[in-house]
C-alpha cells in the first residue's frame, strides 16, 4: 500500500509540486487518518505546510483534515487558498459547499456552488445545492428559472423535480407544483414528498 501511494504521488499533475522528501509525511497522515487520529494527521501535514504553504495539494489535504476535525473555518481558509493556487480547480469549492451545506449556511452554499458552475456549467450536484440554497432563502422564481435550464439536460432527475415542485408550492403556484409532482410520481411512484404534497392538495 505504501509503495502504491508513493507511486501515485510521484505521478500527480503539476499541481502537486512536493518533492519526494515530503512523501513519508503525507503517507503517515493517511495512516493516522485511517486510525482516527486526525489531530496527529493534521500535525504531519502542518509540518509540510510550514515550508510548502503555496502547494495546492497540501492546502487541499489540510482542508479535508480540518473538516474531519470539525474546524470548519480553518478548513475553508485552506480550501480558499488551494483555489487561489489552482484557479480552475473545482474540488476546493465543492468542499466549501459541503461544509456550508452541513452548517445550513445558505449564502455560502450559493457562493461556493456558483464558483463550481463557473468552471463546470453542467455540474449537477452543484446545481442541486445551489437550487436548494435559493429555495431555503425564498428565491423561488430564480430557482424555478434555473431549474428549467438544468432539467433540459436531466429531465427525469428526481432531486430536480422535487426541488421544482417545492419551489412552485412555496411560491403559491399549486397548479405547476401539482403538474411537477405528477411527473415525479411517474419517475418515482413511491416518492414520499410527492405523495405528501399531493395529499395536501386534495380537496376536502
Amino acid at each position: 500500500m505504501k509503495i502504491l501511494i508513493l507511486i501515485s504521488l510521484f505521478y500527480c499533475p503539476l499541481t502537486f509540486a512536493l518533492t519526494s522528501k515530503y512523501y513519508p509525511l503525507v503517507y503517515d497522515s493517511y495512516l493516522l487518518e485511517k486510525k482516527g487520529d486526525i489531530p496527529r494527521a493534521i500535525s504531519k501535514m502542518t509540518s509540510i505546510y510550514k515550508t510548502q504553504s503555496d502547494d495546492y495539494f497540501v492546502n487541499l489535504r489540510l482542508g479535508e483534515l480540518f473538516t474531519k476535525d470539525k474546524k470548519f473555518k480553518l478548513a475553508i481558509d485552506h480550501f480558499r487558498r488551494a483555489s487561489r493556487l489552482q484557479a480552475e480547480a473545482i474540488d476546493p469549492w465543492f468542499q466549501i459547499s459541503t461544509i456550508a451545506l452541513s452548517e445550513k449556511d445558505w449564502a455560502q452554499v450559493e457562493i461556493a456552488t456558483e464558483e463550481i458552475l463557473k468552471r463546470d456549467p453542467l455540474h449537477l450536484v452543484a446545481y442541486i445545492r445551489s437550487l436548494t440554497a435559493q429555495i431555503e432563502t425564498e428565491k423561488y422564481s430564480k430557482a424555478i428559472e434555473r431549474m428549467d435550464e438544468i432539467l433540459k439536460h436531466h429531465p427525469l432527475n428526481k432531486e430536480l423535480l422535487e426541488l421544482k415542485a417545492r419551489a412552485f408550492q412555496k411560491n403559491g403556484d399549486s397548479v405547476q407544483s401539482k403538474k411537477t409532482l405528477m411527473q415525479l410520481i411517474l419517475v418515482d411512484p413511491e416518492n414520499v414528498l410527492a405523495k405528501s404534497l399531493l395529499s395536501d392538495m386534495k380537496e376536502p
